[in-house]
C-alpha cells in the first residue's frame, strides 16, 4: 500500500490533497505549476506517478528482446509469466528454438541456458552484474512496469523543473545517484539513469511508449544502456502481448548435466 504519511491535514495541504484525489479518479490531466516548482507540486507529481501503478495480480505474454554488447547481438523472443511481488518468469527462444529459462523471486534467482549447458542458482548478483547496478526484486519489477528502480523522494532541494519533465535526483548511497524524470502531462517516468561516483558507469532506463493497462499507463517499449568499464549493454524491450490476471504456472527444473556459473 502506498505510504502517504507526507500528507498532513491542515489548509497549506488542502490543495495537493485534491489535485491527487480529482488526477486519480478522473485520469491524469495537465499538471501546471501556478508558480514554477514547489515542494508542494513535487510531491505531489511523485504521489500521482506511483499511484499510477497498474493494478493486478498477474500479467503474462510475450516481448521482443533485442540484446547487444562488444561481442554479442541478438534477437530473441520471451514468454513472460509475472505474479507481482511474488515470481518473474520467462523462456526465451531464438528461430523458435527455446535456449533459456530464468525464475526470479524476492530472494533468488536461477537461470539456465541451453547453448552452452550452463545454469545460475543465487542471489541477485547475476542480475546486478548484468545492469550494473545493486538491484532487488522489488527493483527490477518496477524497472519492467516503468516505475523507479529505487524509491523516488520528492522534495524542493532534489528536484528541478524542466520542459516537459519534473526532474528528481537523489544520493541512493555513498557510491550510486539517481536521476528520474516524470512527465508533467500524464506523470509517467520517460526515463531513469543511476550513475556511479566515477561518472563513467551508468545504467538509463527509458520509456519512449506506453499503452493503458486497468486504466494505467504500463510500458509499451523499454530502452535499457548498462554501461561497466570497457563495456557496454544494450537490452531493447518491446511487450506485444500483455494479459492480466490469468491463472499461471511457472515451470523451472535446471537440467542435471548443466554446469554451474560462478562468479
Amino acid at each position: 500500500m502506498q505510504n502517504r504519511s507526507w500528507i498532513k491535514w491542515n489548509k497549506s495541504n488542502l490543495g495537493l490533497i485534491l489535485i491527487v484525489l480529482i488526477l486519480s479518479s478522473c485520469g491524469p490531466k495537465k499538471f501546471i505549476p501556478e508558480d514554477g516548482l514547489t515542494a508542494k507540486n513535487a510531491k505531489a507529481a511523485v504521489a500521482i506517478h506511483e499511484k499510477q501503478n497498474p493494478d493486478f495480480k498477474t500479467i503474462n505474454g510475450k516481448i521482443r528482446a533485442a540484446y547487444q554488447d562488444e561481442d554479442n547481438r541478438q534477437s530473441v523472443t520471451i514468454t513472460y509469466r509475472i505474479e507481482k511481488d511474488k515470481t518473474i518468469w520467462m523462456s526465451v527462444k531464438a528461430l523458435f528454438i527455446t535456449v533459456a529459462k530464468l525464475k526470479i523471486t524476492p530472494d533468488r534467482v536461477q537461470f539456465y541456458e541451453k547453448l552452452q549447458g550452463q545454469y545460475f542458482d543465487g542471489d541477485f548478483q547475476l542480475v546486478s552484474k548484468v545492469l550494473g547496478v545493486d538491484v532487488d526484486f522489488n527493483g527490477l519489477q518496477n524497472m519492467l512496469f516503468g516505475q523507479s528502480v529505487y524509491p523516488l523522494k520528492a522534495n524542493i532541494n532534489n528536484a528541478k523543473l524542466e520542459t516537459n519533465f519534473f526532474v528528481f535526483t537523489h544520493q541512493i548511497n555513498p557510491f550510486l545517484q539517481q536521476e528520474a524524470k516524470i512527465n508533467t502531462t500524464d506523470f509517467t517516468l520517460r526515463q531513469q539513469l543511476v550513475k556511479h561516483n566515477n561518472q563513467t558507469d551508468f545504467l538509463s532506463v527509458d520509456y519512449p511508449k506506453f499503452q493503458e493497462l486497468n486504466k494505467a499507463p504500463f510500458p509499451k517499449e523499454i530502452y535499457i544502456l548498462a554501461k561497466q568499464k570497457d563495456k557496454t549493454v544494450k537490452i531493447n524491450i518491446e511487450y506485444r502481448d500483455v494479459r492480466v490476471d490469468e491463472d499461471l504456472s511457472f515451470p523451472f527444473e535446471i537440467p542435471s548435466s548443466y554446469e554451474e556459473i560462478v562468479f
